[in-house]
């Protein structure tokens, strides 16, 4: 019976210790990409100047936030993907918009597009004149 006792108590600390985890640690559910649903962008802008445009995504929790875009294609013909983070225990559960900059210096002239990720593989597409 002691032996028995012994052994419940070894396999309650067991799964009190594995329960445990560092909030260091990232998993792959903490990041995510997710929807573009809008950008704010200007028409034209001259060579050599920054361009800043206003992107708005949608996180699906309160603890969703901005991590990084990412980019792929040429200079003037380009994919952006917003990463989102999602960090904490205890979230809201609504379904906040953020904003972000999203910011690049023009190295040639002529017309830029940025194709923005958004909701089921669509996505927002911008033209830019650089002149």
């Amino acid at each position: 019976m002691k032996s028995q006792g012994y052994k419940l108590l070894i396999l309650l600390i067991m799964v009190a210790v594995s329960a445990c985890s560092s909030d260091d640690d990232a998993t792959d559910d903490s990041i995510r990409i997710t929807d573009v649903v809008s950008v704010d962008t200007p028409e034209s802008v001259r060579l050599g100047n920054e361009v800043t445009i206003e992107v708005k995504f949608r996180v699906y929790n309160g603890c969703g936030q901005f991590h990084r875009f990412l980019e792929t294609g040429r200079d003037q013909d380009r994919v952006i993907k917003v990463e989102a983070q999602y960090v904490g225990e205890i979230c809201t559960t609504d379904v906040p918009i953020r904003t972000v900059p999203y910011s690049f210096i023009p190295t040639t002239t002529g017309i830029y597009k940025l194709s923005f990720l958004s909701l089921d593989n669509e996505y927002i597409v911008v033209r830019i004149l650089v002149n």
